[in-house]
């Protein structure tokens, strides 16, 4: 009983110095297992080189990880690794079981082993060498009982003790080792002499020191104790008696069985142990975290640490790990003891609790002092909300929602259920009024209601105001309306005292009815949304974009929550959405928005861009927790590193087949030194032959965490743009021509920070055929080819000359003849054209007099133009018009053909028009043509029988009367064009010529038109639209056409006929003109 007591005391008493274990959480963590790495389970050592690869002392050799590719490297003997070691230029050391060396890439850049055993060192039964130590230029190598100094990977010296064995430490740069039967030695002057006070660690199994100062040294023993060593007095305290910080310490490592340890770069430690995982411990001795196999680790046995940039590399016994110990993230999840899914915590009375789908969970320490959380007994219900108020009387509770009741939560495991007598109550979210610090408000699944804090006790309020919409979220204005964000329909705004809402959907502005959060900012009712923040405007009583914000990220995405921590900080949540309308990462930003600093930060929050985060709450002691589904993240800025640290990209494999590997990933600086390096030396800079051309490139970045590195690759001398980023880790190239390239490669790790790029130099030859010597052989063969063909041909032309000659002879006299003859036909043909051209130039004078002169039209139609240009001397197209009575008649008109057949058409035209107008007095558009049509018919004999002729006219025709302001118009394939008020009216022709037609209506169709003053019109024939021109020798087209005339009907109708016939001009450059031409334009 008494030993009992005492053992209760005195883990009573620690209580107070190991509170804060682990007290936000454990760090991410990665665990590979042996079917990650493929070698032997049990691991010794770690360290890592200057690129960031990772080494493994192995059962089986030496393991390299960069990322992506493992790879085992065995030692001479095959034996396990105890120790590795790393020096100034990266090199690594293996110390082995009765074997030491060190890696060195080979001539392919393959990493290999260089053994540094000769046959005098053979001879000395080394044993294990479980310390690896690099002093400047000097390498030493520790094993059980013998030290092996190297200098410049060169053997310079031996020491072996007298008596026992040892295990080394070098620290504050002295090489000091523990000597079971002689106490604490160091090896000085080349002699191992013991230190001031050493004899005291005689028979103790000393595994560990550590500096804590320039004084004194923190020396542990796996059985028999830990101690403060003083370096100038000699003297030893047990660490329960030099503090009692270190009280726990000393407690824990008694049954953890303290192994191993390392001194951090931010000062604190590492400790690993063979029972109970590792420790993370300040100067102070006190316990930071603990790290094992029930929260997180992948065995309980860790033999080695080495910090790496961000994360603390682990061998263990049955796995390899890595621990994030340098991010500010840690996380609390299941192995932690909380169930369920995680929706909200609070600190409270310094108790956290946190609130899941399946209960309420507080945070408790167990024997060890370490934290675990249980259930809250009557609180095994989904708890929606938290709730921290500080009610009238200055005192703080806290509340919480769930899916049953109302509860306050008075201490750990005491509860009050704050119930309503009309039934339960699934409350979804608490908010406590901003002007009655006793009033709650309570958000549930079919309205609001609230409680009040009255005489000790919370009174509910029966009457409850039901608006059959779950209520998720509530704010407060100034005029004390309330803010509702409810689950499906949209926004409410509701005065508790008038009880009047206002609701907002799609018609006011919301992007969406569900997915909306409101929460108050700076006096701002925000509203978080599916594509961005918004807010009410008050002028409108509508719901627009936000823009007291800077510009972030997540203003397209859907904004799951903003969260205000104080005055000047604002966390924004919001959910990524692909192109596919597919959410998948998370944006987590941090708004910093005072009076002298305005600054969006995202960069350390991309961590758990992959969590599922729905909530934010803020602990007392300053961190910020992001609640997942699946955990509860705790971010604590004071722990956050430099993310932009430099890391590199590698190229870690060339290959020109499946088989044939050029290049196997380890660059060097000389083949002489073999010393790693990121840059490639000139050896390996390859030169491959042409049938070499198939070639694929297998890169890494060993950067950690590796979570979402993607890469972009460029192969200069071949592209020209970096590829898009993409997960893959390979790059194939086939047939590549010959020339000289270079391979480049960059990574983007989950920071969004781009790695340095690694770069793969190398050429390949031209085949054969297109090398320099085969391109002057071809030169030399074809000069003697042009020398034999010149030969034969002048020899050939000689004979050709003499036989030539006599055959000019005989025809020139023959060509004298036909001279003579050719002049006399050219004479009379030249007689014959002129007399055929005479005709025609009198026709051109007849169809002119037949046409409207330019006196008739002026005085008829004083705003007009007429722009006609006919092929040939005589025109298939005429225009025509006149005046009858109080009507103006305007014709353009298109013949079939061109030239003198043309003319003869347009001549019947005419005086068939001028018979239907004059003589027959019809007067209305469509008739006209129709009497037209049948006139045509008839004097061409057109019946539509097979092989007759079936030449027509295509017509447009306007009938204008200015008194009435109307016009009547009618068209046979020919459009009449209105411009109005600067707007295009296309009226369309019949789809009919005037002559014989298969699908021919009886009547063309009267179209009558109000006119307006200003009004311009116009009409043509398809010469102008058809005519080939340009850079390709197209049609000008109608659509051109027009676009021309929108641009020129406001000018003067002169300047128009001007404008027109130049854009012609222009057009057609060097093409002929194809087809007769006119274009008529009158203005109202």
């Amino acid at each position: 009983m008494r030993k009992l007591l005492i053992t209760f005391l005195i883990v009573f008493l620690q209580l107070p110095l190991i509170a804060q274990i682990n007290k936000n959480g454990i760090p991410f963590i990665q665990n590979f297992s042996k079917d990650d790495y493929n070698a032997h389970e049990q691991n010794w050592a770690v360290c890592a080189d200057n690129r960031g690869v990772v080494y493994f002392g192995n059962h089986e050799g030496v393991i390299e990880y960069d990322g992506i590719n493992w790879n085992t490297i065995p030692v001479t003997n095959n034996s396990t690794i105890r120790s590795l070691a790393v020096d100034s230029l990266g090199t690594i050391y293996v110390g082995a079981v009765g074997e030491f060396g060190y890696l060195a890439p080979d001539t392919y850049g393959k990493m290999k082993y260089i053994s540094l055993f000769n046959k005098n060192i053979d001879s000395l039964n080394v044993g294990d060498v479980w310390k690896t130590y690099c002093i400047g230029s000097e390498t030493y190598f520790c094993a059980g009982s013998s030290i092996f100094k190297f200098k410049n990977k060169k053997f310079e010296n031996f020491y072996r003790d007298t008596l026992g064995g040892f295990i080394s430490f070098y620290i504050n740069n002295r090489l000091i080792l523990g000597n079971y039967f002689h106490g604490l030695k160091e090896l000085k002057n080349d002699q191992f002499a013991l230190i001031k006070g050493g004899d005291f660690y005689k028979e103790k199994d000393v595994f560990v020191i550590l500096p804590l100062s320039e004084k004194e040294l923190f020396i542990g023993t796996m059985v028999n104790g830990n101690y403060i060593y003083n370096v100038e007095t000699g003297e030893s305290k047990d660490i329960e008696k030099y503090s009692k910080k270190f009280n726990f310490l000393s407690h824990f490592l008694k049954d953890a069985q303290l192994y191993n340890g390392i001194q951090l770069k931010n000062g604190n430690y590492v400790l690993t142990t063979v029972n109970n995982g590792l420790i993370i411990i300040n100067k102070q001795g006190e316990i930071l975290q603990h790290i094992t196999k029930e929260n997180g680790l992948g065995d309980i046995t860790v033999t080695n640490a080495f910090e790496s940039g961000s994360v603390l590399w682990l061998s263990l016994f049955n796995y390899l790990s890595y621990v994030e110990i340098n991010s500010p993230f840690t996380k609390f999840d299941s192995k932690n003891g909380i169930e369920g899914m995680i929706i909200d915590t609070e600190r409270f009375k310094g108790t956290l609790y946190v609130a899941t789908s399946l209960g309420l969970y507080y945070q408790y320490f167990d024997e060890n002092g370490f934290p675990a959380f249980k259930i809250v007994e009557g609180l095994d219900q989904m708890v929606w909300t938290l709730e921290k108020i500080i009610t009238n009387d200055n005192k703080e509770r806290l509340l919480a929602g769930s899916s049953v009741d109302v509860y306050e939560i008075m201490g750990v495991n005491k509860i009050k259920v704050i119930k309503y007598k009309d039934g339960l109550i699934n409350c979804s979210c608490l908010f406590q009024s901003k002007f009655d610090k006793n009033r709650i408000y309570v958000g549930y699944r079919d309205g609001l209601t609230y409680i009040e804090y009255k005489n000790d006790n919370w009174i509910t309020q029966e009457n409850r105001y039901r608006f059959s919409e779950s209520i998720e979220t509530i704010a407060q204005d100034k005029n004390k309306n309330l803010w509702l964000g409810t689950s499906f329909n949209g926004i409410i705004q509701f005065n508790p005292e008038k009880e009047v809402l206002t609701r907002y959907g799609l018609n006011e502005g919301l992007p969406s009815l569900d997915g909306n959060r409101v929460c108050l900012v700076n006096n701002d009712i925000l509203i978080a949304a599916k594509g961005g923040i918004y807010s009410v405007n008050p002028e409108n009583n509508k719901i627009e974009k936000y823009d007291k914000f800077p510009d972030f990220k997540t203003r397209t995405d859907k904004i799951i929550g903003i969260f205000q921590e104080n005055d000047s900080i604002f966390w924004i949540i919001s959910k990524h959405i692909n192109k596919n309308n597919i959410e998948n990462y998370q944006y987590v930003e941090k708004l910093i928005q005072g009076d002298t600093r305005k600054e969006l930060i995202d960069i350390p929050f991309r961590r758990v861009k992959n969590h599922n985060i729905l909530n934010v709450s803020f602990d007392d002691d300053g961190s910020v927790w992001f609640l997942s589904t699946i955990a509860a993240l705790n971010y604590n800025s004071l722990n956050e590193y430099n993310f932009s640290d430099t890391y590199y990209s590698l190229n870690r494999k060339v290959s020109l087949q499946i088989d044939s590997i050029i290049f196997f990933g380890t660059n060097y600086i000389d083949t002489t030194s073999n010393i790693v390096s990121v840059k490639q030396p000139e050896n390996l800079k390859n030169v491959l032959d042409y049938k070499q051309n198939n070639i694929t490139f297998y890169y890494s970045s060993p950067y950690f965490p590796n979570e979402d590195i993607k890469y972009s690759y460029k192969l200069e001398g071949f592209e020209k743009e970096w590829s898009n980023w993409d997960i893959k880790t390979y790059k194939e190239y086939t047939n590549m021509n010959e020339g000289s390239y270079i391979f480049k490669i960059k990574a983007l790790n989950i920071y969004g920070i781009e790695s340095e790029i690694a770069e793969y130099e190398f050429s390949i030859l031209p085949p054969w055929y297109r090398t320099v010597w085969a391109y002057m052989l071809y030169f030399i063969f074809a000069i003697a080819v042009i020398a034999v063909v010149v030969k034969l041909y002048t020899r050939k032309l000689q004979l050709e000359k003499i036989r030539l000659e006599q055959i000019v002879k005989e025809r020139t006299e023959e060509v004298v003849k036909q001279k003579d003859e050719i002049e006399k036909q050219r004479d009379e043909i030249a007689d014959k054209n002129k007399s055929i051209t005479d005709s025609i130039e009198y026709a051109k004078r007849i169809q002119n007099a037949v046409l409207p002169s330019k006196e008739l039209a002026q005085e008829i139609l004083p705003e007009h133009f007429i722009l006609f240009r006919p092929r040939d001397i005589v025109s298939g197209d005429f225009y025509w018009f006149t005046k009858k009575d109080n009507l103006l008649i305007i014709i353009a008109a298109d013949c079939t053909g061109h030239g003198v057949p043309g003319a003869f058409m347009s001549m019947l035209g005419v005086s068939f028009i001028n018979e239907i107008v004059n003589k027959h007095e019809v007067i209305y558009a469509g008739d006209i043509l129709t009497h037209l049509r049948a006139d045509v018919k008839r004097t061409l004999s057109q019946t539509g029988k097979e092989g007759e002729a079936k030449d027509g006219m295509d017509i447009a025709l306007c009938i204008v009367d200015l008194e009435k302001m109307k016009m009547q118009y009618a068209g046979a394939y020919n459009p009449m064009y209105m411009f109005r008020n600067n707007e295009l009216i296309e009226y369309k022709a019949d789809r009919m010529p005037i002559g014989i037609y298969v699908k021919e209506r009886e009547t063309f169709t009267n179209n009558e038109i109000d006119l307006q003053k200003g009004d311009v019109f116009y009409i043509f024939s398809d010469g102008y639209q058809d005519q080939f021109g340009g850079e390709t020798g197209e049609k000008f087209k109608t659509k051109n056409f027009k676009e021309y005339l929108q641009q020129i009907h406001k000018k003067p109708m002169a300047e128009q006929r001007e404008l027109l016939n130049t854009n012609i001009d222009k057009w057609r450059g060097r093409w002929e003109q194809v087809d007769d031409i006119i274009v008529l334009g009158v203005r109202i």
